[in-house]
């Protein structure tokens, strides 16, 4: 219970920090009483790119290098301000009512002081999108993002 209390006082701050962001889940409100934290999001479809792709049987074209160029956007905005995601994934990025791309569960991101020189070394993300370094406890930056972003969109043109 203490790591799920850490995990969701984490994504609190680090959708703080990105609320401006068109491509991350906003964070409305917060608050909290002796015993829970409260946290309000935004109202979005409830329909995620896996669930997506699956109905569809794939993207088409022009589908895919939307939704693959909106994902990017988002991705360099994260780490624009030195957050690095660790949980890219298509079960994790939803569609908005308008039809682009939130990504959502920030609970195990990490702010860095600065991205292109700290490292972790924390072991967290789905399973099968896990870059090699995080594996290999080699310690890992915003990179790992990246390896990420690769898996999720070779799953999205694979349908």
């Amino acid at each position: 219970m203490k790591n799920s209390c850490l995990s969701i006082k984490r994504e609190k701050f680090v959708l703080r920090d990105l609320n401006a962001n068109p491509f991350v889940m906003n964070l409305k409100h917060t608050f909290q009483d002796h015993k829970n934290l409260y946290v309000t999001l935004q109202n979005f479809s409830m329909e995620n790119l896996k669930s997506r792709i699956k109905s569809k049987l794939g993207l088409h074209n022009n589908e895919f290098n939307f939704y693959a160029a909106e994902i990017i956007v988002a991705l360099k905005m994260i780490h624009n301000k030195n957050i690095i995601y660790r949980n890219m994934t298509p079960d994790n990025i939803f569609l908005s009512y308008t039809g682009h791309v939130v990504l959502t569960n920030f609970g195990y991101s990490k702010k860095f002081n600065n991205l292109k020189k700290d490292k972790t070394f924390t072991r967290c993300g789905t399973p099968g999108y896990l870059a090699p370094e995080i594996l290999l406890g080699t310690g890992y930056s915003y990179k790992a993002d990246i390896w990420s972003l690769g898996v999720t969109i070779c799953e999205i043109l694979g349908g």
